[in-house]
Formats: structure tokens, C-alpha cells, sequence
């Protein structure tokens, strides 16, 4: 494996040259689903093959989705962390990640899911300078003491109407910023306190990414017919109702909207406003769950008795946090030692050689940094202001050497950045 670290100012730019040049099946790694679907936009753009993939999706899409990256339809997979666990693909030639991992164990069971064929395989980590406070702020500001856990837990147990000794068996189910804002807690301090209670065994937590559906048919069969015979939108709902969820006039069923809205090709804001008329109606009972979380409650509430096993060690905890995160920043920082090595020291096995593959300036050859790209750079910024990625993509140089001719000539106040992000001639503004 060839760990690379790359310092840039355009990710997108510097990832669009990359995957121009390898085509090999790639993992890219984003912190949030919702980031997955613009950088997949962004990279579809550029005219590369590939599709995104996070909890958010049903089923039926997750398996469409890694059907078509497996068969290489598409080469690319923009995805969240969790992707990649058990799934069978020996080529995978490139895994990237866009941000800092939270820890040097994900990063390494991340990267771990490229070079299984046993070729050589390449793990790409993009930095941006602001990337090393946004870690801390995301992992590390938002960590609760016990007093937070304690009020936090009290205020779950009376949201939930939990009365003492009960609750073991039974399963809730709540909208995390609506809990947060009646309490007037912090709403990242509060998942992360439900995160330490599902680790302690008080109750097993799980994320749900879309509203719950419920719908049963109230009319008769034949009332439902003539709906059908009427045509429109509402007529292709009902009748993919009927058809796909046989005891809906008997029993309430669970539907997918995601999946209802692939089938009919109507926007679930669609279709909840026919589910919404048909209720109105009094041709379907409907009941819309807005939750985000999910909790299955493995103990009687007792809180103290609850709580207090492992209350002392939240300190410890919280510590430990800080130093995974400060060992994800310094091996990223670390520009002379050997990657390979770092991550290995990190696990305990000691490595006297180096990788002479990795970024690491006492890994990489001795290739001269070429004088001649000052020059490059001011004749290319002559025709007029240019971003990092248009003068990635004009110069033949390596992202490395051209960042570091960029930082040069700023401080030599011969280029300057425009709002816009774009690098100019001071001279010619």
C-alpha cells in the first residue's frame, strides 16, 4: 500500500485530475451523506463514472448501486465510513479520503479496503489546512462530562415517559433536534452521550434516515377500482399500493417512499401529498413518523444504579478521544517519516526499513523541484486569473510542486487569491 498525503487548496480539482489518470476501481470516502451526493455530482460533472452510497438509501437502491460499482459500470464509490465492511472486491485500486479520519483506526480498516488482490494500491489523503480544526470541532468539542450525561439521560427517561424499573424490551423512538431543543441541550453533545449509552449496554442505538410511512386502505376494494379508473398521479399510487403490499386493506403496512418514488417516478413530496388527500378522504388511515432515532432499551430504568458503572470513566474516555485525534493530525502534519511506519508504530509493530512509496520526504525519490514553474505560473496567469484546479490541470507538474510555487509566490506578493478563489498577477488585476 502507498500512503499518500496531498496538501491542496482544490480537492475536487486535484481528485478530477487524479481519477483522470487512474482509472482503476476507487473508494471516496466523505464524512456525511449529504456531501457524498455533491461530490458525486461534481465528479459526474467531469465526465467520471460514479455514484454515491450512504445509510440513507433503501435496500433495494444500496443493492443497485453496489451491483453496478462491483460490475465496474461505475468506477467510483463516493461513500460514508461504513461502506466497504464485507464486501467482496479485490481490485479496488484507490481509496481517498476528502477529511481526516477520526481516528488511526478507521483510517487503516478504511484504506485496508484497496489492494486486496494483493497489486499495489494507493490510500490519498486530501488536505486543506482548515481541516485540522474542523476534526477537533467535529470530534472534540461536543464531548459530554458527566454531569451533561446524567441531565442528558433524565431528560431522555422523562421525554420517552420511561418510569423507574421499567423500559427493558421495549423500543423507542424520537427526533433528536426536537428532543434536544425542549430540553435545551446541545444536539451534537446529546448524540454523542446517546452513543456512550448504547457503548455502555443501556440501550442499542440506530440512526433512521428517512420519515416512517404507515398506510392501510380504508375503502373498499372496488371504491379503490374506480380511483384507479379516474387516472392521474393519484391513480398510479393506489394501484402500486394494491399491488405491491397484498393485505393493505386488512392490515396497516410499512411503505418506502424512496422506493414508491422510484417506481412511479413521482418526488415524495409528491407522494406524501397524495397519501396526504387520500387520508383527507377517508380513503387511507396514514401515520408519518418524523424520527431519526431509533432505541431498543436492554435495561430497567434505574439511573444511578444505570449510570454509575461507568460514569467514572467517562474522563478516561474523553482523553483517549483527544489522543486519537491528535495521532490522526500529526500523521497527516508529518511530512519526513515514513507513512507506512507511523501506522504500524501506531499498532505496536516496529519497522526498521522504510516503504520508499509514500509521500514522506524520506520515502520519495529525489526528484528535483522544478525551478522553471515560477515562470509557468506567472506566463499561465498572464491570460488571466486562474483557480488551483485550472492550473492543475494546464501545468505538467506534480499537485505537490505547484502548491508549493503557489505558497512561494503569494508570499512573495507576486500572486494574490481573488474572492473567487482565483490566483492573479498583482500587477494585473
Amino acid at each position: 500500500m502507498c500512503y499518500e498525503t496531498l496538501q491542496t487548496e482544490d480537492k475536487i480539482g486535484t481528485l478530477i485530475k487524479y481519477f483522470n489518470n487512474n482509472r482503476n476501481p476507487a473508494i471516496v470516502y466523505c464524512r456525511s451523506r449529504v456531501r457524498t451526493e455533491q461530490v458525486t455530482q461534481q465528479l459526474k460533472n467531469a465526465g467520471l463514472k460514479c455514484d454515491f452510497f450512504h445509510g440513507g438509501l433503501s435496500t433495494d437502491i444500496k443493492k443497485e448501486k453496489l451491483g453496478d460499482w462491483i460490475s465496474e459500470k461505475n468506477l467510483i464509490m463516493v461513500a460514508t465510513s461504513a461502506f466497504g465492511m464485507g464486501i467482496d472486491k479485490s481490485n479496488v485500486g484507490t481509496v481517498v479520503h476528502l477529511l481526516l479520519p477520526e481516528s488511526m483506526e478507521a483510517f487503516y480498516q478504511e484504506t485496508g479496503r484497496a489492494g486486496r488482490d494483493g497489486t499495489t494500491a494507493k490510500a490519498l489523503l486530501l488536505l486543506h489546512p482548515s481541516d485540522y480544526d474542523q476534526l477537533k470541532n467535529q470530534f472534540l468539542c461536543h464531548l459530554p462530562d458527566t454531569e451533561f450525561i446524567k441531565k442528558c439521560f433524565s431528560n431522555l427517561c422523562s421525554y420517552l415517559q420511561i418510569p423507574y424499573g421499567e423500559g427493558e424490551g421495549f423500543e423507542y423512538q424520537l427526533n433528536l433536534k426536537e428532543f434536544s431543543s425542549r430540553y435545551k441541550l446541545n444536539t451534537k453533545k446529546s448524540f454523542e452521550t446517546f452513543k456512550i449509552l448504547a457503548r455502555e449496554g443501556v440501550f442499542e442505538l440506530v440512526q433512521v434516515y428517512q420519515n416512517k410511512t404507515k398506510v392501510q386502505m380504508i375503502c373498499s376494494q372496488n371504491q379503490a377500482l374506480d380511483t384507479i379508473n379516474q387516472g392521474g398521479k393519484t391513480a398510479v399510487v393506489v394501484q402500486y399500493l394494491m399491488r405491491t403490499y397484498e393485505d393493505v386493506f386488512n392490515n396497516e403496512q410499512w411503505v418506502k417512499l424512496d422506493e414508491i418514488s422510484k417506481r412511479t417516478g413521482f418526488s415524495q413530496s409528491e407522494i406524501l401529498k397524495i397519501f396526504n388527500n387520500l387520508f383527507q378522504n377517508k380513503n387511507i388511515d396514514l401515520q408519518i413518523h418524523n424520527t431519526d432515532l431509533e432505541l431498543f432499551w436492554n435495561v430497567p430504568r434505574e439511573d444511578q444504579y444505570t449510570l454509575n458503572p461507568f460514569l467514572n470513566n467517562i474522563k478516561e474516555y474523553n482523553r483517549i478521544k483527544v489522543q486519537k485525534v491528535q495521532t490522526m493530525i500529526d500523521y497527516a502534519s508529518e511530512t519526513e517519516r515514513c507513512k507506512r511506519n507511523m501506522i504500524l508504530n501506531y499498532f505496536g509493530e516496529k519497522k526498521r526499513t522504510k516503504c520508499k512509496q509514500c509521500s514522506s520526504d524520506s520515502c520519495r525519490s529525489e526528484e528535483p523541484f522544478p525551478k522553471e514553474l515560477f515562470q509557468l505560473i506567472i506566463n499561465l496567469l498572464k491570460t488571466g486569473p486562474k483557480s488551483a484546479y485550472e492550473i492543475y490541470g494546464s501545468l505538467p507538474s506534480k499537485n505537490e510542486f505547484i502548491v508549493l510555487a503557489l505558497q512561494q509566490l503569494q508570499e512573495n506578493k507576486t500572486i494574490t487569491q481573488n474572492d473567487a478563489n482565483q490566483f492573479y498577477l498583482n500587477d494585473e488585476k
